[in-house]
């Protein structure tokens, strides 16, 4: 009765067992791709930005909307949700949703993987700025199940993850994850395809830009349907770490080709190869 009386003593002082609600920002794009228009927030409320908020989660489901656009005037704004099994970011989710990142940095800190595309197409595309998931769970997911097609564009700026990864529940009909890094920099753990993505989801075309190494990894690409290695070519950056490429590089046409820099080690443990 004692220790029953404590433990409902701590109860009622507010620190037993909480768990914190997190507070939605549901983007619609219902007048145009403005991020401070609360017109284009649903029920009219806007996502706040410039600063850290904790509990907050932001979703992109713009459907038949315009894109949200994330520019250098939202400064760097970081989404925290680290309660257990909480994002911070999804786009995308039994409709469409697309958004832009043309300066700022946006981050989102969650104990869950961010990511887009289930049942519905999901966009990212990294044209200047930065996006990042370095904190919490640092896991990106680019198509996560269900129908749809699942996009990230990466053309100018930084795109900044842990895992990079496509697939995290069944596929349905012709869904596919496709990863275009077309310039700026992509700095990842890994990239990688879960084993329930079926043949021809995971698809990756690298036509310029850094690919940049985080840590030591034995898997730093694998398990895609498709490596394309366009005329842009790739830069990798190992930094100081040993890498490998368990993955067949797929010639696309023109002279693109791989570069390294960095200290560490590079190991291609597949083949280069035409089309």
């Amino acid at each position: 009765m004692k220790i029953n009386y404590i433990f409902f003593a701590i109860c009622i002082a507010g620190i037993c067992g909480q768990i914190k609600a997190d507070t939605l920002y549901t983007w619609r794009g219902t007048v145009n791709s403005v991020f401070t228009n609360s017109a284009n927030w649903q029920s009219s409320v806007a996502g706040p930005y410039d600063g850290t908020f904790a509990d907050r989660r932001l979703q992109v489901y713009n459907g038949t909307g315009k894109p949200l656009y994330y520019t250098a005037n939202e400064g760097y704004t970081i989404y925290q949700n680290l309660a257990s099994g909480k994002r911070s970011l999804f786009i995308g989710s039994g409709t469409s949703g697309s958004m832009y990142i043309t300066g700022g940095t946006f981050e989102g800190q969650s104990n869950s993987s961010d990511g887009m595309s289930y049942n519905g197409d999901g966009t990212l595309v990294i044209d200047g700025g930065s996006f990042l998931k370095v904190t919490g769970s640092t896991g990106f997911t680019v198509k996560y199940g269900g129908t749809g097609t699942g996009t990230l564009t990466v053309s100018n700026g930084l795109f900044e993850v842990g895992s990079l990864m496509i697939g995290g529940a069944t596929f349905s009909g012709d869904a596919k994850g496709v990863i275009n890094l077309d310039g700026g920099t992509t700095r990842v753990d890994k990239v990688y395809a879960d084993y329930r993505v079926p043949s021809g989801g995971s698809i990756i075309n690298i036509n310029g830009g850094i690919l940049a190494a985080h840590k030591d990894e034995t898997k730093f690409l694998q398990g895609l349907s498709e490596a394309n290695v366009l005329a842009g070519g790739v830069l990798i950056d190992t930094a100081e770490y040993s890498i490998t490429i368990d993955q067949d590089l797929l010639a696309g046409g023109g002279n693109g080709g791989l570069i390294k820099s960095g200290e560490g080690w590079l190991h291609i443990a597949h083949q280069w190869c035409d089309r």
